[in-house]
């Protein structure tokens, strides 16, 4: 039987743990509003719509390509910067032979001081997804908080986004946190930091889901779902990695070598 819309409860209230961490990454950013994506159809044609408007969704010949959309960035772009995307570990052997390394609390401080104010006039978009069947145990959910309306729409694509994802993280007690703003376009400003042992939660401090600490966060670079990016990539290299023979928390041979 299904539930009237207006006897739901509200997306915020789902999960205190997201909600505690999203209030904190508000604080930071200090954007002029806040969405909870609900992964509607209703939702995507309204973003959609919006995009439109702006000039940023260029709506194709719908006989030819129906339903598709032509999206550009900006023509000194690129996906990320070699030299500023880091692998976040404790030990430096951890991030691989072919990886940047940087010290975890020093990536932190730096990635606070880059995202302080970095929302200012925009809206925060709150993205829950799961990787995976809903109700798989292998799947795994996270949150993505972007600025980017272009960033949910493919996040809607690619995952299964919305109340579901975001019912199971309340049942389950945690998450994946990923970060992300469309900041600048300088190129020495496009930092993306992965921290693969805190998407594990193996080490026990990292457990607690409302530490505040992300995942993955990047910011300057142009719109990407970087959410599924780094569960996909990150914390199932990483789970290989821990299962495997070499022992708990040693990169197995399928570890991704590179960001």
């Amino acid at each position: 039987m299904a539930t009237a819309a207006n006897l739901l409860s509200s997306l915020s209230s789902l999960s205190r743990d997201v909600a505690n961490w999203v209030d904190s990454v508000a604080t930071l950013t200090q954007p002029a509003q806040i969405h909870w994506c609900d992964g509607s159809a209703a939702e995507v044609r309204n973003l959609t719509a919006e995009l439109e408007r702006k000039g940023e969704l260029k709506v194709l010949n719908q006989k030819e390509f129906p339903g598709c959309h032509l999206a550009r960035s900006n023509p000194s772009d690129v996906a990320r910067v070699e030299h500023l995307t880091f692998i976040c570990t404790q030990s430096k052997e951890d991030a691989g032979p072919n990886n940047n390394w940087l010290d975890p609390k020093a990536a932190h401080s730096k990635m606070r001081d880059l995202f302080a104010g970095c929302m200012k006039g925009r809206t925060l978009y709150v993205v829950p997804y799961c990787m995976g069947p809903i109700d798989s145990p292998y799947a795994r959910c996270g949150v993505e908080i972007t600025d980017s309306a272009y960033v949910v729409l493919n996040m809607a694509i690619m995952t299964r986004m919305g109340r579901p994802a975001l019912e199971r993280i309340a049942r389950d007690g945690k998450f994946v946190r990923g970060l992300h703003s469309t900041g600048e376009l300088d190129p020495n400003r496009r930092f993306i930091m992965h921290y693969p042992e805190e998407l594990v939660l193996r080490i026990p401090v990292h457990r607690q889901v409302g530490t505040g600490d992300s995942g993955i966060v990047d910011r300057g670079v142009q719109p990407t779902p970087a959410g599924h990016h780094c569960v996909d990539r990150r914390l199932h290299g990483r789970q290989v990695g821990d299962v495997g023979d070499q022992g708990p928390g040693r990169p197995a041979a399928c570890y991704p070598p590179e960001p």
